[in-house]
C-alpha cells in the first residue's frame, strides 16, 4: 500500500440561489466532504460577526467533520476596532468564543492575511508582511496584557506558515490514526499467505535428513530413471563405504541399502 499523498482540492462556495445552483454546489462539496480520507481547511472570513451564519462551517458541522478541520480566517488585516480583533481573530483563534460550543472537536482555527495578484512579493517577503500585519493587532491592550502563555498561543494561531504547519500536523495524525492500522492489517494478511505458501513446500533443506531426502526422491523420480542410475552406481561401489558416480556424489552404505529396500521388489540389485 503506498502511503497516501496530501491532495488540494478547491471547491466552490455553496450557492443560495437559484435553487438548481444551490443543490448542484451541495451535492458536489458533499461528495468530497463526506469521503472517508478528507481533511477539510474551511475557508471563512474573518469580518463575519458569526460563524454560524456560514454555509461553508454548516456543511463542515452537519457532515461530522470538525475533528478533521482546520478553520482558516481570511482577511484578518480587516478586522479594524479593538472590540471585533478581540472578538472575531482572538476568541476564535483561541477557542474562546461564543461560537466555539457549536464547533465541538474543531482541529483547529488560524487567522491570516489575504494577499493581491497586484502585491509583485516573493513568498518570503508576503511572509513578513503578514506577520507585520499580525504584530499589529497584537499591539492591542487586549492582547498586550494577556499572560505570556495566551500570547504564544496567538502567535502559534496566525498567519500561513502556521496554517500549513497545522494543515501537515492534521495530516501526519491521519496517517496514524487510519492508514497505519490498515497499512499494517494489509501486510499482515500478506505474510500469512507467503508462510502459508513457504510451508507447503516441505522443511527448509537445512531441516531435512539424508533419509527423508532419499524417500523424496524416490517418490519423485521416475522408477526407470532412478533404478538405471541406482545400478550403475552399484557397480562401482568401493570397499561397500562410499559410492561414486554420476547422480551420486558420497553415498553412506547405510542409506544404499535403506534406497534397495525403498525400491520396487521387481528390480535385481547386485552389491
Amino acid at each position: 500500500m503506498d502511503v497516501p499523498t496530501l491532495e488540494l482540492v478547491d471547491l466552490p462556495g455553496i450557492q443560495m440561489y437559484p435553487s438548481k445552483l444551490y443543490k448542484q454546489t451541495t451535492e458536489l462539496v458533499n461528495s468530497y466532504i463526506n469521503t472517508p480520507n478528507t481533511l477539510v481547511l474551511c475557508v471563512v472570513d474573518a469580518t463575519i460577526p458569526s460563524l454560524d451564519s456560514s454555509m461553508a462551517v454548516k456543511v463542515v458541522r452537519d457532515a461530522g467533520k470538525l475533528d478533521r478541520t482546520i478553520l482558516a480566517l481570511t482577511k484578518a488585516d480587516l478586522v479594524r476596532d479593538e472590540v471585533s480583533i478581540v472578538e472575531q481573530i482572538f476568541d476564535r483563534v483561541l477557542g474562546q468564543s461564543a461560537e466555539s460550543k457549536d464547533l465541538p472537536g474543531l482541529a483547529g482555527c488560524v487567522a491570516v492575511v489575504n494577499r493581491i495578484s497586484q502585491d509583485h512579493m516573493t513568498l518570503l517577503e508576503a511572509e513578513t508582511s503578514e506577520q507585520d500585519v499580525l504584530n499589529r493587532l497584537f499591539a492591542d491592550p487586549a492582547e498586550a496584557y494577556a499572560p505570556s502563555e495566551v500570547q504564544e498561543q496567538l502567535r502559534s494561531n496566525t498567519t500561513t506558515s502556521q496554517l500549513i504547519a497545522k494543515l501537515d500536523s492534521l495530516f501526519h495524525q491521519h496517517i496514524v490514526d487510519s492508514w497505519t492500522p490498515s497499512a499494517l492489517s494489509y501486510i499482515q494478511s500478506k505474510l500469512a499467505k507467503m508462510e502459508q505458501k513457504m510451508a507447503n513446500l516441505g522443511p527448509a533443506p537445512e531441516d531435512l535428513s539424508p533419509l527423508l531426502v532419499l524417500k523424496v526422491l524416490v517418490a519423485q523420480v521416475s522408477t526407470t530413471g532412478i533404478c538405471l542410475k541406482f545400478v550403475y552406481c552399484v557397480q562401482r561401489l568401493r570397499h561397500l563405504a562410499l559410492i561414486r558416480s554420476q547422480c551420486v556424489s558420497t553415498v553412506p552404505v547405510h542409506l544404499l541399502r535403506l534406497l534397495i529396500l525403498l525400491m520396487p521388489p521387481y528390480i535385481e540389485y547386485r552389491i
